[in-house]
Formats: C-alpha cells, structure tokens, sequence
C-alpha cells in the first residue's frame, strides 16, 4: 500500500467551519442490500452531518448513525470525525440528500484509509461483539440437529449414576432382590436432590462405589 498522501480540492480544516469545506445535496441511493455508504469528501464531522429523505429530516440515531471514526482527525481537530453513514431506518429507500462539513486535506481520501483499516483488522485478535454485527436477523429459526454430548457442560457429575442405574435395570432383569431396590432407591434419590450448581461430589462416589459391590 502507498503511504503517499493524496490532496484533493477540499483544504484541511479542523475548525469544522470552513465553508469551501462545506457539501450541499450530496445524492445516495439507499437500496435494501446497500444501506452504509461513504460520501465523496471523505471524513466528515459528524455534528454537521443533514439527511433529507422525501424532503423529511432524518434524525442521528434514529434513522442513521456513524462507523468508522478517524482517531487521527478527532485528536488534530478535537470535534467528532466519522467516514461512513449508515441509514438504519428499514422503511427508507431510494435517493437521500445528505449535507456535511468535510475535514478535508489527508482525511479526504477515503479509499486508503479503508485499506489501512483492513490490513489493521488482519493483525487484530479481538473477537467481535455480537451486538456491533449488522444486518443480523431479529430471531434464529431453530434447526433439528445433533451435539456431541462433548459439547454439553454442567451434567459430568451425574453421568456416572445414571451409568448405574442402566446397570442397576439390566440386573433386574435376570433377578430381582431387596438390595438392589434398596440401592436404586438411594442413587434415585440422590439424583432427584441434586443441585447441578453445587453437587456434591464426594456423596456420588460413595454410591458409586456401593454400587459396583454385589
């Protein structure tokens, strides 16, 4: 990537007041595929920022809202500076005006500051939080579908019992004696008490090792 700085028609400004800074009626089509845009000035600061649709106003955080702060134009001009607008409102499509106060300079040139910005999300480790993925659906449609009981967590302890029980029936099976009821009468009872957030560990091994003597 060029580090080459690319200097278009709009000054730096970092008052936010410069009026050849300023962009009137800058047209974007809103499609339902195609809701965040840029504008073609670059950074912007984000409090000067109009979106008529229909000839309504739009409202910040209502209908729209910003990505991508430029840490750099925050810090030089001390306002809020933003380089993508993302339209949040589902019911509005087709063209909107949008008026802005460009930052200018450097931080017009949008195109190489999102390359820089992906190279810098390859060396990231961070996860993503589920919250800032747009674009996601309201609910998940349950699908039937297999887990690996290796995926389950929190039932370790009563495997072991239940183990027994399946054991405990087999005998029954052939021969039935007061013992064994005794037996699957205590494992079913511990079983029945247990509290899966604090289970008593050593109370299973106990009746697991009275069960494994006949």
């Amino acid at each position: 990537m060029s580090t080459a700085k690319q200097y278009k028609r709009y000054p730096l400004d970092l008052t936010g007041n410069h009026p050849d800074n300023r962009v009137m009626a800058e047209v974007h089509s809103i499609t339902p595929q195609e809701r965040i845009f840029n504008v073609m000035a670059g950074a912007f600061y984000t409090e000067s920022v109009q979106i008529t649709y229909l000839g309504e106003q739009l409202k910040v955080h209502e209908d729209f809202r910003f990505h991508r702060v430029v840490e750099d134009a925050i810090r030089q001009s001390g306002k809020d500076v933003a380089m993508l607008i993302e339209i949040t409102d589902k019911a509005i499509s087709g063209d909107i005006e949008v008026r802005y106060q460009a930052v200018g300079g450097e931080f017009q040139n949008i195109h190489e500051s999102l390359v820089e910005m992906l190279e810098n999300y390859k060396h990231d480790a961070r996860g993503v939080f589920y919250n800032d993925v747009i674009e996601k659906p309201r609910f998940f449609e349950p699908v039937r579908h297999l887990t690996s009981i290796y995926d389950i967590y929190g039932l370790n302890p009563i495997v072991n019992p239940l183990n027994e029980l399946v054991n405990i029936a087999r005998h029954r099976a052939t021969k039935e004696n007061s013992s064994l009821l005794i037996r699957l009468h205590r494992v079913e009872q511990m079983l029945h008490d247990a509290n899966l957030s604090n289970i008593d560990l050593a109370s299973f091994a106990s009746i697991h090792d009275e069960l494994l003597q006949n």
